[in-house]
């Protein structure tokens, strides 16, 4: 069953004037035929097809990742270059190395001048997208789903292709996949995740074991710091990331799940030019996006405890009181609320005191479980995750993560009979691309016929006279404030008044830029997150 969904690996790609021909390299007995005119698709036959170009005029790909369209037309889009990662559960997981973006149309002579630079701009977006470090992928093996699902469907769910069964939160082609949705594609259509996968061979008290990490990205509300927090009204949150210990043994596989992703209200902290922009709460019904949002993961996962790291004073002071209130309100069952204020509790170093928080929650990691089997029999499984968040969900939602995954995975091993103790230490376990881009590749954004010609192209954006207004004055006057006060011989009372006018300059430049900061800010011009609305509204008040 397995061969026969294993989706082709290496593949040759003729190009004609009026079709691309697809055509795997190894036994071959079906030929993917793309009309580049029409666009239509199709599987046939290796022998019912005849190309009309030499055998050796190919280029070698590695999988067909889908097509898009862009103002010139639709886009082939092919994985050229791959580099393998290692096995997990028996199969071979690859690290997306290169890729190459098509066009179908033979030429740019139907575009205008405009939408020939703006169809450019939209091809960097794309091959920004595909260059993101941290896309994986696997000929034979699901890896938007973890060992848990796997083991927790039907038959029907097997015979399926692997992109047609894939979980469409961790589909990151899934926009690009959409007309190859019939089960002709299966053996053609190559998923991919965005996140991160380690596979490492160790060997513990003279048990060698697979030691993997799975890290997914969600498509939903995916997109860079600061332009993309907290939840939508659907509830989906920003950033949000499933991570999966596996731990392998001969027959023996154990499975442990966390999420992060940001905190569940409608917040946002659009940047200006502080170092720090100040966050803010919006006036929506919190309670309700909060709701749909957790049901939606104990539905998937179980019972929920949602760490929040966050501070509970000075600026973050606001959003943790929110959060709280959120939690009270909603009173779901099976959901617990734990902040530790990780900036106080551990300042000058002190991570120990990361032990208070394990101790308060050490009742539900042993409820929780994790998953285990053996011999493809299931003998335990995981039912509730640890919900981690700081602001970003990134540096202190990582070392809460990473202890989590510590303890589970000495209790893994004591199971497994590798080590005997829960103190026993094992050395040998020690050891983000703009906006613009993540909306086009996901879909967020489809570019419309005509864009640029006939309809405007977001691309192209009148800036504001403050733009260029306010930084060139504050230029004149910082340069003539220096002037005045380095090239007179003596200084004279005009000269005081010249240093008086030109700081006076200076100062009320700056505080103006300062105060309408986002007015400097290089915001996404393919408005997919609403955030043009964000842009217009005042200056935030702080939290």
């Amino acid at each position: 069953m397995a061969d026969l969904l294993s989706i082709h690996d290496d593949i040759k790609l003729y190009t004609t004037s009026d079709k691309f021909y697809l055509e795997p390299t190894i036994h071959p007995t079906e030929i993917l035929v793309i009309d580049r005119v029409t666009g239509e698709a199709s599987v046939k036959d290796i022998g019912s097809v005849k190309i009309p170009i030499p055998a050796n005029a190919y280029r070698p790909v590695c999988g067909f990742l889908g097509s898009i369209k862009l103002i010139s037309g639709l886009y082939l889009v092919v994985a050229k270059y791959r580099i393998l990662v290692g096995k997990l559960n028996g199969h071979e997981i690859y690290q997306l190395a290169g890729t190459d973006i098509i066009p179908y149309a033979r030429s740019n002579t139907h575009l205008t001048s405009k939408q020939i630079e703006d169809n450019a701009t939209y091809e960097r977006m794309l091959r920004a997208a595909l260059d993101t470090v941290g896309i994986y992928f696997s000929y034979s093996y699901d890896l938007t789903h973890c060992l848990q699902r796997l083991h927790s469907v039907t038959p029907d769910f097997h015979r399926m292709s692997i992109a047609n069964r894939a979980d469409p939160r961790f589909l990151w082609n899934g926009f690009l996949l959409r007309d190859y949705s019939h089960q002709q594609f299966s053996r053609f259509t190559l998923p991919i995740i965005q996140g991160f996968v380690s596979i490492n061979n160790v060997t513990v008290n003279g048990h060698s074991l697979t030691w993997s990490l799975v890290s997914r990205r969600c498509v939903d509300r995916a997109g860079t710091r600061f332009f993309m927090r907290g939840v939508d009204a659907q509830g989906n949150v920003a950033n949000f990331v499933e991570t999966e210990q596996i731990i392998e043994r001969g027959g023996e596989k154990s499975s442990f799940v966390q999420t992060r992703g940001s905190i569940p209200l409608f917040w946002s902290q659009y940047p200006d030019i502080k170092y720090k922009p100040a966050m803010q709460l919006s006036h929506e019904d919190h309670v309700a996006a909060y709701t749909k949002h957790l049901r939606d993961q104990q539905q998937r996962y179980g019972n929920q405890v949602l760490v929040n790291l966050i501070d509970q004073h000075g600026k973050e002071e606001a959003l943790e009181r929110g959060f709280r209130a959120a939690v009270a309100a909603a009173a779901l069952p099976g959901v617990r609320y734990e902040p530790f204020d990780f900036h106080a509790e551990c300042r000058s170093m002190r991570y120990y005191r990361l032990n208070v928080l394990i101790d308060r929650i050490k009742l539900e990691q042993a409820e929780f479980g994790y998953f285990l089997s053996r011999g493809g029999t299931v003998l335990l499984r995981q039912n509730g995750v640890f919900r981690t968040n700081c602001v970003d969900c990134l540096d202190r939602t990582n070392v809460v993560q990473s202890l989590l995954a510590r303890l589970q995975l000495t209790a893994a091993l004591r199971i497994l009979a590798v080590t005997n103790s829960d103190d026993e230490k094992h050395a040998e376990f020690d050891n983000l691309f703009n906006n613009d881009s993540i909306d086009l590749f996901l879909g967020k954004y489809v570019v419309t016929d005509g864009e640029g010609n006939t309809l405007p192209c977001p691309l192209r954006r009148d800036r504001d006279w403050k733009y260029i207004t306010f930084p060139s004055v504050l230029l004149v006057a910082m340069s003539m404030f220096c002037a005045s006060a380095t090239l007179p011989q003596r200084y004279t009372s005009e000269v005081l008044l010249y240093l008086m006018f030109w700081g006076a300059a200076v100062t009320a430049t700056l505080t103006f830029i300062f105060r309408h900061g986002k007015e400097f800010v290089d915001w996404p011009r393919l408005d997919a997150g609403g955030l043009a609305a964000a842009r217009a509204l005042p200056p935030p008040q702080s939290l």
